[in-house]
Parts: C-alpha cells; sequence; structure tokens
C-alpha cells in the first residue's frame, strides 16, 4: 500500500483513503483508521461477508470516519436528533439511515455546531 501512495501522491493527490472489503470469517469489527496529516493513507476495513452491494452501510460509516465524523452509538445519553444518523445506528439499511445534523457538522458540511447534552468536536 506504501508503494501505491506514493505513486498517488506523485500524480497529485494529497489526501488518500483506501476502503478494504475483507470477506473473512471473524469476531472482528469493521473499523476506519484516519491517519494523522497526511503521514499516511487512511484507511477503512468492512469484513462482512455478504456482498459488497448489501453491506452499503456499514460502508458508508465506516468511510464517513475518515471524512471526521465520530461513532454516535457510544454514547449514554443522546439526541433524537441523532437516532437515524448512520454514525449512530446499527445499520439497518440505507431507507432508514441519513447524514444527520451532527455528522454533517463533524465532515464540514454544516458550519454551526448543533446543539447537544454531549460534547461535539470543534
Amino acid at each position: 500500500m506504501r508503494h501505491l501512495t506514493t505513486i498517488l501522491r506523485k500524480e497529485g493527490y494529497e489526501e488518500i483513503a483506501f476502503l478494504l472489503h475483507l470477506p473473512i470469517p471473524t469476531e472482528a469489527r469493521d473499523f476506519a483508521y484516519p491517519a494523522a496529516e497526511g503521514a499516511e493513507p487512511e484507511v477503512a476495513v468492512i469484513f462482512a461477508l455478504q456482498p459488497l452491494d448489501s453491506m452499503a452501510p456499514a460502508a458508508a460509516h465506516e468511510a464517513l470516519h475518515l471524512f471526521g465524523a465520530g461513532d454516535l452509538y457510544a454514547l449514554t445519553v443522546f439526541d433524537d436528533r441523532d437516532s437515524r444518523d448512520v454514525m449512530r445506528a446499527a445499520c439497518r439499511g440505507f431507507a432508514d439511515l441519513e447524514i444527520r445534523e451532527m455528522t454533517a457538522y463533524a465532515i464540514g458540511w454544516r458550519n454551526a455546531k448543533p446543539a447537544r447534552a454531549y460534547p461535539t468536536r470543534p
């Protein structure tokens, strides 16, 4: 992957991320690894055994981590406005999930910080 990153940087790409689908039986959870300020490529890994098109919600969730979104499902207190957010949900399919205002703020699609009872990043 380092070689591919070097090639892409020479072609003018400043930020590089990979979404990896590893369809292997495992107890491991899907994850994303955002890199520090361009030092390494960012990586999101999906382990699901189902076809890629049926696991789109999980892929979207992990990819949004690479743009700065944090998990909302681990909160002990959460706002009802985040209930259908892709970063909150145990992914139930695209029909039921959205990029709501908290995730939109985290990835830079919204300038105003949403009012929440829990802390948010600046």
